[in-house]
C-alpha cells in the first residue's frame, strides 16, 4: 500500500503536530516519521500501524492508496484488517463463469493459492489484495474486501 502523504500532512497540521510528535505517536524514529511526511516511505506494516495509532479517527480509505498490483508481502491480514469478501468474489466468478483455476490465472497465482483464498485460508496480504484487484479491475476494491478492524 502507498501512504497518502498529503492526507497525513493535513492530519498532522490539523493537530498542530511536529515530525517529532508524530514519531512518538507512531512509535517510530523521528527520521522515519519525516520520511513519511516527505513521501519517501511506502506503507510497510510498522508505518501503517503507526499511522493508524497516531490518527485513530482518520479515514483509512484516505490514509492509504491501494496500488493496482503488488508482489508478495510479509503483511498479514490481521495487521491491516482486510479480508477477501468471499461471497462477493464467488458471485463475480459465477457471473463470469470462472472456476478456481480461472481465478488463479487472472490473479497471477497458483491454483492452490486461489483455492486457499476461496476457502478462506488466505487473508488480505499484498499478494491477495493485488491479485484480486488484478483479476477484477472493474470492481471497486472496497467491494472485494471486508475491513475486519
Amino acid at each position: 500500500m502507498i501512504i497518502n502523504t498529503d492526507y497525513v500532512r493535513t492530519l498532522a497540521l490539523k493537530e498542530n503536530m511536529s515530525g517529532a510528535q508524530l514519531a512518538r505517536k507512531m512509535c517510530v524514529s523521528v527520521s522515519e516519521a519525516n520520511r513519511v511526511l516527505n513521501g519517501e516511505r511506502k506503507g510497510g506494516i510498522k508505518v501503517m500501524t503507526g499511522l493508524m495509532r497516531a490518527f485513530p479517527t482518520a479515514d483509512i480509505d484516505k490514509l492509504f492508496i491501494l496500488p493496482i498490483t503488488e508482489p508478495k508481502s510479509s503483511i498479514k491480514a490481521k495487521d491491516i484488517g482486510l479480508v477477501p469478501n468471499l461471497n462477493y468474489i464467488k458471485e463475480l466468478m459465477a457471473k463470469k463463469g470462472w472456476s478456481g483455476s480461472d481465478l488463479a490465472r487472472n490473479m497471477g497465482v497458483s491454483i492452490t493459492e486461489a483455492n486457499r483464498i476461496l476457502r478462506g485460508a488466505r487473508k488480505g496480504g499484498k499478494k491477495v489484495i493485488g491479485g484480486l484487484i488484478k483479476a477484477f479491475p472493474e470492481e471497486d476494491w472496497k467491494n472485494l474486501f471486508v475491513n475486519m478492524k
